[in-house]
């Protein structure tokens, strides 16, 4: 072997990264060790965190046993129940005012969340130590830190109710109300035909499709609040309920009609929404959502859509004439309280309230004298209504508020068939009278009234025939009054349930309305009347006869009070209200849907 001299060596590199090496190897592992364990860190953190999700939703089903079910999740998952660091049962405010993070409370829950205050979120926290491997050969390196999750899950059940009369029947005389009461309350002439009528009082429009196409019609980009505080056209409302039935699939002849009275209607009437919809928790979050947020997913009777937006509008009906059944009646006044809820509510147990407003109507009734009866006593007429052989009787029907709230709400395993929605309703009180009404009657707010507030009114006069061409000389003077009610409505709790769950009142779904309860005295309004105690008198004009009136005087208050009270003015009043929306003594509740909580991560 040559030897190579020292100086050589000086330039000789060959193995100059052995000592390098040798000197880094162990920062080498090191940094090896750090990032296969982080590596690790993070894929066991995303698991952790995943894992935590699914436990708060297991919790969120039922939020008072929040912590034992939550640890059976991680332990059924491989995970020890300690890795649980804390479990904090609470109230979700969705509200897109606030920040994501800032929407779950404990404690001091903001009034506009504060709802029926039961528990419907829950947090949840976990920790575990990370699993090292090189790194826990280096000695004092904690480079890598404890795996964390956190997840926060919450559980709204909800259902949606209204408070309305109920799907009218349709026959000849209502179609022909119908429409004059829609022509009075548009200021423009309106035509349906049977098909139609039929069509949108068996229809439901999904509501929050409706709210999603009435924002696009309108230009609503904000919140459901935002859109419900508007007052928009009244074609702009129907419209939109349209498209919402053509996206849902609804019957194509309502869809028709919904698109025709839109056309016709159009700007003419304005619609204030805040009278109409109450959204419950979901009011703060934005238009669009009603894909994504099933809570809205309720139906709206479309011809209760269409009368009371004519309602709260404030049209007028004074001067529509009637006549069914040889009764003719005149509107003389007509008023609807305004209430401070709305007619179609959407949201949880204990949160939602609707009514029916308050409403008095004043006819003037024309109906046939007793002409037989008083000619069998050798009487006639001698008033001024004499030639045309009619009486007219002022009649006023007052109807007081009802309201109708979610009490409770139950779901068990199958939301789609084990449903439970509790409602508590009441109908107003009903009062039927006959005779003048105080001249503020129809003032609002309005005020009680009673018999005592009637007067009598002049129904006819009564005098000997003509002699020898003398005029017919007045004997008597005949005024009538008569009182029914007011009668209770009453309040009842009511459960709604689901049709495979058989009746009788079944929540509804879109399309169907489902069935209704009654809420309140359930007297029809000829029952009312049949009752009313007819007071009339006759007023003797003296000295001219001594004449025995008690025959006279139960002869024409049994014929006015037979007219009165039979089923030509039944039908013709209750055909009116009902085309007005309302009924006489008792009200029909429709729970329209409901959407048991199925948890989801917030």
């Amino acid at each position: 072997m040559t030897r190579r001299p020292l100086r050589h060596l000086w330039h000789d590199d060959r193995g100059a990264a052995a000592p390098i090496i040798a000197l880094l190897g162990t920062v080498l592992i090191g940094v090896a060790g750090v990032a296969l364990d982080t590596g690790l860190y993070f894929a066991s953190e995303r698991s952790l965190q995943s894992v935590t999700e699914a436990a708060a939703l297991s919790a969120a089903i039922d939020p008072g046993n929040a912590q034992q079910r939550a640890e059976n999740f991680l332990v059924s998952n491989g995970y020890p129940a300690s890795v649980l660091q804390s479990v904090q049962v609470g109230r979700y405010c969705p509200d897109i005012r606030l920040a994501s993070t800032a929407r779950f409370y404990t404690s001091n829950v903001p009034a506009s969340c504060q709802g029926n205050g039961e528990s419907n979120a829950v947090q949840l926290q976990t920790s575990l130590a990370s699993k090292l491997y090189l790194t826990s050969l280096l000695s004092g390196i904690t480079a890598v830190p404890r795996l964390s999750g956190t997840a926060t899950a919450a559980r709204i059940d909800e259902a949606g109710v209204e408070m309305t009369s109920g799907v009218l029947t349709v026959n000849a005389g209502l179609l022909g109300v119908v429409n004059n009461v829609l022509t009075g309350l548009t200021g423009v002439q309106i035509l349906l035909t049977t098909q139609s009528l039929q069509a949108l009082l068996a229809s439901n429009v999904d509501a929050g499709l409706m709210f999603d196409a009435l924002a696009a019609r309108v230009g609503e980009t904000g919140t459901y609040s935002n859109l419900t505080s508007r007052t928009v056209a009244m074609g702009d409302l129907l419209g939109a309920a349209a498209t919402a039935m053509q996206e849902s699939g609804g019957d194509p002849t309502a869809i028709a009609a919904l698109q025709s009275l839109s056309a016709t209607i159009g700007s003419h009437v304005q619609v204030p929404l805040a009278n109409l919809f109450e959204l419950g928790v979901w009011k703060n979050m934005p238009v669009g959502e009603a894909n994504t947020q099933p809570s809205l997913r309720a139906g709206l009777n479309v011809y209760q859509l269409l009368i009371y937006g004519l309602e709260v509008n404030g049209g007028s009906l004074l001067g529509l004439n009637l006549n069914l059944a040889g009764v003719q009646a005149r509107v003389n006044a007509v008023a609807s309280a305004p209430v401070a809820r709305a007619r179609f509510g959407f949201g949880p147990a204990g949160e939602i309230t609707v009514s029916t407003a308050a409403v008095r109507l004043q006819l003037g009734l024309t109906v046939p004298s007793p002409t037989s009866v008083l000619s069998g006593l050798g009487l006639v007429r001698t008033d001024a209504g004499a030639s045309s052989g009619l009486l007219n009787v002022p009649l006023l029907i007052d109807i007081g508020e009802g309201s109708a709230s979610i009490s409770s709400i139950t779901c068990a395993q199958e939301a789609a068939t084990d449903a439970d929605v509790q409602v508590d309703a009441a109908a107003g009180l009903l009062g039927v009278y006959i005779g003048n009404a105080p001249a503020d009657v129809m003032t609002q707010p309005f005020s009680a009234i009673t018999a005592s507030n009637i007067s009598a009114a002049p129904l006819l006069s009564l005098g000997l025939p003509s002699v020898l061409g003398l005029p017919p000389v007045t004997i008597a003077n005949v005024t009538i009054k008569a009182a029914a009610g007011p009668v209770v409505g009453g309040q009842q709790t009511v459960d709604f349930l689901q049709a495979a769950a058989g009746g009788p009142y079944i929540i509804g779904q879109v399309p169907s309305a489902g069935s209704p309860a009654v809420a309140g005295s359930q007297s029809q309004l000829s029952q009312t009347l049949s009752g009313l105690t007819l007071n009339t008198t006759v007023n003797l004009v003296p000295p001219l006869l001594s004449l025995n009136t008690g025959s006279l005087v139960n002869s024409v208050g049994g014929s006015v009070g037979t007219l009165v009270g039979g089923l030509g003015v039944d039908t013709l009043v209750t055909d009116l209200l009902g085309a007005l929306g309302v009924s006489a003594g008792y009200a029909n509740v429709w729970v329209t849907g409901t959407r048991c909580g199925v948890p989801v991560l917030v």
